[in-house]
């Protein structure tokens, strides 16, 4: 599910100028970012080129219009992050 949030939100960001004013983040439930050691490589270069936050253990637990919640599964903590994808000007 937190996939389908960035991805949401990512052509956002760069369709209104705003992305140096935005954290990107990936949380996954793995402790690796991808299961085939080829494509995580390629994927790590991604995330450095682009700086997006990397966080691993992290079990969506919920998302509601203005959070999205994840367990640190390694820490057992609870991990809040608000949400927002309020461009200024916006046309379909």
């Amino acid at each position: 599910m937190e996939f389908v949030i960035h991805c949401i939100l990512c052509p956002l960001t760069l369709q209104h100028g705003i992305r140096d004013n935005t954290t990107v983040m990936y949380n996954t439930a793995l402790g690796v970012i991808f299961g085939v050691k080829k494509y995580a490589n390629s994927l790590l270069k991604v995330v450095a080129e682009r700086d997006i936050k990397l966080n691993f253990q992290r079990k969506c637990v919920e998302v509601t219009k203005n959070e999205a919640i994840f367990e640190n599964t390694e820490q057992g903590t609870i991990e809040t992050y608000k949400v927002s994808a309020t461009p200024t000007s916006h046309t379909h």
